[in-house]
């Protein structure tokens, strides 16, 4: 996986668009009034990070149906505070085909527990950090090891031995040793080590029976709540962690709508991983550390399924072991609080979209005064914007919420939009500057 594969991914962009929780109301951020850089220093620590430039819809668990928080510590006393200024935002996202200060963007869903919101954070200071990782040199004796155990563990666990595999070099886009293989007709296997991380793609093609594994089929049905689907994949999460060599006691739901089709979820993700693994992961819809990812596919189901009613067994395993740590911390900025973001956003003060700036002129004006909810995330800079010398700057934003319609499928359509979550300094002169960009 290269480092823009692993920015993809933590973006989250549904599959199909590449090719093409419901937590209590009072304190989550889903009401309305709810509580909910760079410049040098480099500095070493951890910090709770989120990211999102697509959107996905997550609902995150631990082991016991509850997420746990460890002791409190104060991730703050050994960083320097630095300042930002609106230059410094606007740098994350993609001027070029974006425009940093478009107005807002769209997003889908079957129902508003799936909108990725989490609890608002009421600390003093944010971290900030930067995207990146020092590259492990390529080792094919560990890639060796590393693929020829997970396969064998794979076969003992399916009953279906693999056909003969051979380790490869290639240096087609980056230098990476790889592995391609098959159980039966129905199981691919693929296998890459890159100077980043270690990746085992299992694709199952079957869309009517699910794969059996250790005597348990891996299946879900999208009409079930998160917190079922997690407990029916509960041993399932074992036996994966069994074959892989892992153990893990978290699970991340993440679903994917769109505004067209007409059985539900395009694909749905089921992450398991460890949430103490990484400071960041309380904070993510996506692991930044170690993990096992099932992707089960329903952009294409089968010709006699209606509605949304459909088990999902058609399904990506994708397991993903680091070979480096991906963001570094590298100080800490005062935050603000809703109130003072809510001041911001009536000022129009808002950055993002992921359209053209074209696309974007030409939508509807939409006042999120009355918005719905709000959540706050972190933003890795847009590759196209970072400077192929320096690393990528990652930021905390609030992020917005507005039902606007519903679409020809009878999916919500919402719009969310992006203010800063710390302080920030020449924000009116630099809405001056960027008019030729702004969709407002």
């Amino acid at each position: 996986m290269t480092e823009k594969d692993l920015l993809t991914a933590l973006s989250d962009v549904d599959e199909g668009y590449i090719e093409h929780a419901a937590a209590s109301l009072e304190g989550s951020g889903r009401k309305r009034k709810s509580s909910v850089w760079w410049k040098s220093a480099l500095l070493a620590a951890c910090f709770a990070v989120m990211l999102g430039a697509a959107i996905p819809f997550a609902y995150r668990t631990g082991s016991h149906g509850t997420t746990t928080s460890p002791e409190p510590v104060d991730p703050m006393q050994n960083y320097e505070e630095i300042f930002l200024t609106a230059d410094d935002i606007g740098s994350v996202f993609n001027n070029e085909y974006d425009g940093a200060t478009n107005q807002y963007s769209t997003t889908y869903t079957l129902d508003p527990q799936y909108l990725p919101i989490t609890p608002l954070s009421e600390s003093e200071y944010y971290l900030i950090g930067h995207w990146g990782s020092d590259d492990v040199p390529l080792d094919p004796n560990v890639a060796w090891d590393f693929f020829s155990k997970c396969i064998e563990a794979f076969a003992s666990a399916t009953g279906i031995s693999a056909n003969p595999y051979a380790l490869e070099e290639n240096n087609i886009l980056q230098p990476t040793y790889d592995v391609e293989t098959e159980f039966g007709d129905m199981l691919r296997f693929s296998g890459s080590q890159t100077t980043i991380s270690h990746n085992i793609h299992i694709y199952y093609d079957d869309d009517k029976n699910g794969l059996l594994l250790s005597g348990e089929r891996v299946e879900v049905f999208q009409t079930q709540s998160d917190q079922e689907i997690i407990a029916s994949l509960s041993n399932i999460r074992e036996k994966l962690g069994n074959i892989f060599g892992e153990s893990y006691a978290d699970t991340k739901i993440v679903r994917y709508y769109d505004g067209y089709s007409s059985h539900g979820v395009s694909s749905l993700k089921v992450y398991f991983y460890n949430e103490t693994d990484h400071p960041m992961n309380s904070f993510t819809n996506y692991p930044i550390s170690n993990y096992i990812c099932l992707t089960f596919d329903n952009r294409y189901p089968p010709d006699d399924v209606v509605g949304v009613n459909n088990k999902l067994t058609k399904f990506n395993i994708h397991y993903c072991q680091l070979r480096s740590e991906l963001c570094e911390p590298i100080a800490k900025v005062k935050s603000i609080s809703l109130t003072e973001a809510e001041q911001l956003l009536s000022q129009g003060y808002t950055f993002g979209g992921h359209s053209c700036p074209l696309c974007m002129a030409e939508q509807e004006a939409i006042d999120f005064a009355d918005y719905d909810y709000v959540t706050m995330r972190y933003q890795v800079q847009s590759l196209s914007d970072s400077d192929s010398d320096e690393p990528r700057k990652v930021i905390p934003f609030y992020v917005f919420y507005k039902q606007i319609g519903t679409s020809q499928n009878g999916d919500l359509i919402y719009a969310y939009t992006y203010v800063p979550a710390v302080e920030v300094s020449g924000l009116e002169e630099y809405f001056q500057s960027q008019t030729q960009n702004h969709a407002g």
